[in-house]
């Protein structure tokens, strides 16, 4: 009978202990976490745009149909407008590809 008293007070006393050392645990997790601070970026800038887009210029039997123009964005060109009826028949435009940004690029094909 008085091991089996002493298994109680054990258990009890272990419970206790548990419950004791999970409230602690709670009370330090749950406290407010304040950081302060300031972090700054210096942000690339990703600046290609097309500028000074030539007139086309036709070969053999090609028509413009239409003017080319840079659009407002700067980086699209509308109203290409062409037809070619011959083999051989071409229509040559001739733009700069401008890069104003931080971050180098690379033309591999247009």
């Amino acid at each position: 009978m008085e091991k089996q008293r002493k298994i109680k007070v054990l258990a009890v006393a272990a419970l206790i202990i548990t419950i004791l050392g999970l409230t602690v645990a709670f009370a330090a997790l749950s406290q407010t976490l304040t950081i302060n601070g300031a972090a700054t970026l210096d942000a690339a800038k990703w600046g290609i745009k097309f500028e000074n887009l030539s007139d086309g210029d036709a070969t053999g039997d090609a028509t413009i149909n239409d003017t080319a123009v840079i659009a407002d964005d700067l980086v699209t060109i509308n109203n290409i407008d062409v037809s070619l009826s011959t083999p051989g028949d071409s229509v040559t435009y001739t733009v700069d590809l401008v890069n104003e940004g931080t971050i180098n690029a690379e033309i591999y094909s247009i």
